[in-house]
């Protein structure tokens, strides 16, 4: 039986199973989309090689499950901690706070995200 035995597995929902690479990919309205293994540091490091074309960009989880769409001028000030949560400085909403980052996309605009409604409204 597989691992992933009676869990459904959705484009927009991947599920990330044991054993997987420990990775980042850097993707979307970027000028080189490239996938590099997850370490800490700084994220605008990762961002200035990938020399992105949008203003804000949508983290998601490693489950999949977790998107937080925050706009590139605060994200060029973000960390990936050891345990792969993104740091932020004084961020308006914990819930920007992404653990098991796993892909920022860039994007043109804020995109739909995970947010509840009353942490969106702090953004």
């Amino acid at each position: 039986m597989s691992q992933n035995a009676g869990m459904t597995s959705h484009a927009s929902r991947p599920i990330r199973t044991v054993g997987d690479p420990n990775t980042i990919t850097i993707s979307g309205a970027v000028g080189k989309t490239f996938t590099v293994g997850r370490r800490p540091g700084p994220i605008a490091t990762l961002l200035g090689d990938a020399h992105p074309e949008g203003d804000h960009a949508t983290v998601h989880s490693g489950d999949g499950l977790f998107q937080a769409s925050i706009p590139m001028e605060l994200l060029k000030h973000a960390h990936i901690s050891e345990e792969g949560r993104l740091n932020l400085p004084n961020p308006p909403t914990q819930c920007w706070l992404v653990k098991d980052v796993r892909q920022i996309e860039v994007t043109d605009g804020r995109q739909a995200d995970s947010l509840p409604d009353e942490e969106r409204a702090k953004t």
